[in-house]
Parts: C-alpha cells; sequence; structure tokens
C-alpha cells in the first residue's frame, strides 16, 4: 500500500512521542525523509484527532475508491 510508509512512521512518532503529529510535515525528516502530497495523483490528508488520526486518500484500479485509515479501522468506500 502507497501509504504504509507514512503509517509506520506516525506509529513510531506516537511511540517516541505519546500522542500523534498535528502535521504529517512533523515526521520530517527523522520518521520520514518527505511526506508524499498524493497517492495515484489524488491528494493524501491527514487529520489528528484527540487522541488518534484519520489518513484518507483515493485509488483507481479496479474503479475509484476512498479510503480512510485511522488506528482502529480501515473505512473505503467507491467503485470496486
Amino acid at each position: 500500500m502507497a501509504c504504509a510508509p507514512i503509517i509506520e512512521a506516525l506509529n513510531k512518532y506516537h511511540e517516541s512521542n505519546g500522542a500523534y503529529p498535528e502535521s504529517l510535515q512533523e515526521l520530517v525528516p527523522e520518521y520520514l525523509a518527505e511526506v508524499p502530497d498524493s497517492v495515484n495523483d489524488a491528494p493524501i490528508t491527514y487529520s489528528k484527532t484527540e487522541e488518534s488520526y484519520a489518513l484518507s486518500f483515493s485509488y483507481i484500479g479496479p474503479g475509484l475508491n476512498y479510503c480512510t485509515y485511522s488506528p482502529s479501522e480501515w473505512k473505503c468506500s467507491g467503485a470496486y
């Protein structure tokens, strides 16, 4: 999965700091060399919640799908 390095970096950041970052840019350079801004030319969005986060992205194949990942669950919708 294209977002796997971001998810891994978020987990490492959380282990080190006891919280998730306010933005993905806080992962650079210690946890990621750079933050990708898209997956398959679709933007990646990140939002921190009180105790967790949501990472959203779209991908094509098959169909156009929109997924949101949080440490507790995956949610995907679209034309599979």
